[in-house]
């Protein structure tokens, strides 16, 4: 992720190949002077709720929705509410759990939207 743009992608995998990924959709969105000043936990857990929100007409009824991330702790940010995170902070977690979908790690170095945003 770049400071100042964001990269997203949905896609659809194979049935009989899970490994093979059918790409539907690519976004990036220049974050503008507010955004980028957020530190990169609460900027990869903005990037989340806002491509959960970008493509909610598409995944509002997938059954197993797996959304990959490059960061690993927004597993913990989602799970431990009891920090005290800012009104923002919890209007992105309450609109994250509105959709129902396995979390799943990717090494930053194999993780494909980045390459949106350079």
């Amino acid at each position: 992720m770049s400071p100042i743009i964001m990269g997203f992608y949905l896609c659809q995998a194979d049935p009989k190949n899970p490994q093979k990924q059918y790409y539907a959709h690519f976004r990036s969105i220049l974050l503008n002077n507010r955004e980028h000043q957020l530190f990169q936990p609460k900027l990869k857990l903005y990037g989340l709720f806002h491509a959960l929100c970008a493509y909610k007409i598409y995944i509002i009824s997938i059954q197993n929705l797996i959304v990959k991330v490059d960061a690993i702790y927004i597993r913990g940010m989602l799970n431990n509410l009891d920090i005290a995170p800012s009104a923002s902070v919890n209007h992105w977690i309450v609109s994250i759990f509105t959709f129902h979908f396995k979390l799943q790690y990717v090494p930053e170095k194999i993780y494909g939207p980045d390459g949106l945003s350079c």
